[in-house]
């Protein structure tokens, strides 16, 4: 077996890390951050009006929600969802709320 030996340079803006600690940064970088519903809106590429009628005033799913939404208690207050737990909810359950079902 032939051996190789080379020498990379990496420009100073660059640093390597391992693939666990990316993956652990990638996991992280959500964490402490909120959508408006606006920023749900944009990424569902769905109406408010629909997201309301499906998701957000819907019984079953609004208690799915209920621990990283703030729902608006009154006139001038705004939605907000904790970013991390709003996508990997909408990761898993869209395609049921697409299709309307419970």
């Amino acid at each position: 077996m032939q051996k190789i030996n080379v020498t990379i340079q990496i420009p100073e803006e660059y640093v390597m890390i391992t693939k666990v600690e990316y993956e652990e940064l990638s996991s992280n970088i959500l964490l402490g951050k909120y959508l408006t519903l606006k920023d749900v809106i944009k990424h569902t590429g769905k109406s408010r009006s629909w997201l309301e009628d499906n998701l957000l005033n819907h019984p079953i799913r609004m208690r799915q929600i209920e621990l990283f939404t703030h729902f608006p208690q009154g006139k001038g207050d705004r939605w907000a969802f904790k970013a991390k737990e709003m996508y990997e909810y909408l990761e898993s359950e869209f395609l049921k709320i697409l299709s309307r079902g419970d």
